[in-house]
């Protein structure tokens, strides 16, 4: 049986809509409410030039391109005060992702504990490349209900080439994965670590490999 249907309460449910429906009634009520999940970029800034992304390196290159982007993230501080905000709207979860790469904003990490502090569950969406030492692993598993990677690929050289940066970095994602899995297991955590996996013409080959 699928997971879908073998736990009613599960990110994969199709039904799992049903247990909000005081929100679809203050809807039809034309009444305000808070949202169920707020989704936050820190930053629009990343360190990848990923082909397939609106937000990718060279984005960036050339002022007088239709392409070009301003660097642009939260004001420092500022995200930390968001959490207790949300909380208080009556808020259940937040989606910390891009936008940009997260970890290059310098509130990524305490914005991670002040969700968990003000109860409310996060997932946390990453390049991975800068999640790489103890103190981020631990971060992660002690405060957020899910992390995924994203990898977009089943192999060094295809990483390269769809991620815009070097094939080294392939391996450096996947140990750092791997670390957050073992802390995970060595803490009894319940949190999901995921590896995420963007299909398109340039990495459909790689999805096997990947697996």
């Amino acid at each position: 049986m699928s997971k879908e249907w073998s736990s009613p309460y599960n990110p994969f449910n199709s039904w799992k809509a049903l247990t909000h429906t005081d929100k679809f009634q203050a809807i039809l009520d034309g009444e305000p409410s808070s949202p169920i999940v707020v989704n936050l970029d820190l930053t629009n800034i990343c360190n990848y030039d990923c082909g397939f992304c609106m937000f990718k390196n060279s984005k960036r290159a050339d002022e007088t391109s239709t392409t070009f982007r301003n660097n642009e993230s939260l004001p420092n501080g500022y995200a930390l005060t968001l959490p207790k905000l949300w909380k208080d709207w009556g808020v259940k979860a937040v989606c910390l992702a891009g936008g940009g790469e997260p970890t290059l904003h310098k509130d990524c990490k305490d914005f991670i504990k002040e969700c968990n502090k003000q109860g409310l569950e996060l997932g946390f969406v990453s390049n991975g490349y800068l999640v790489n030492t103890k103190d981020w692993y631990q971060t992660i598993v002690k405060n957020a209900k899910f992390v995924g990677f994203s990898i977009d690929a089943g192999n060094p050289t295809d990483y390269a080439k769809v991620k815009g940066v070097p094939k080294e970095y392939f391996g450096k994602v996947i140990t750092n994965l791997a670390n957050i899995a073992k802390v995970k297991k060595d803490l009894g955590s319940k949190g999901q670590v995921g590896f995420k996996f963007l299909l398109d013409k340039d990495n459909q080959h790689t999805i096997y490999e990947a697996a």
